[in-house]
């Protein structure tokens, strides 16, 4: 990502949502990286998947296509725009997710 960011490279975030695991509260899945995206998420009042996207689409050029297979996950996706993350929350999120 650092190569695209300084050469001005589109990103096209192909299944942001690692297929879903980024998107539930899987109690296999908890390691640092869920447990700060299911932090924000709640201090966000947003969903993890909700988080997960704008945080994916917080860096320049970087274009998110998810998958989802209901209209209902389609429009839960579609509400990770039109709000920020606070820096503080991108800040935990790329050292936890490094």
């Amino acid at each position: 990502m650092p190569f695209c960011e300084r050469h001005g490279i589109t990103i096209l975030a192909y299944t942001p949502l690692d297929n879903g695991k980024l998107a539930t509260k899987s109690r296999l899945l908890r390691n640092k990286g869920m447990k700060v995206l299911e932090q924000i998420a709640d201090q966000a009042g947003k969903t993890m998947a909700q988080v997960a996207l704008n945080w994916c689409i917080a860096r320049p050029n970087v274009i998110a296509i998810p998958k989802s297979n209901s209209v209902n996950r389609t429009v839960e996706n579609c509400k990770a725009s039109g709000w920020r993350l606070s820096k503080e929350q991108i800040k935990q999120l790329n050292e936890a997710f490094s």
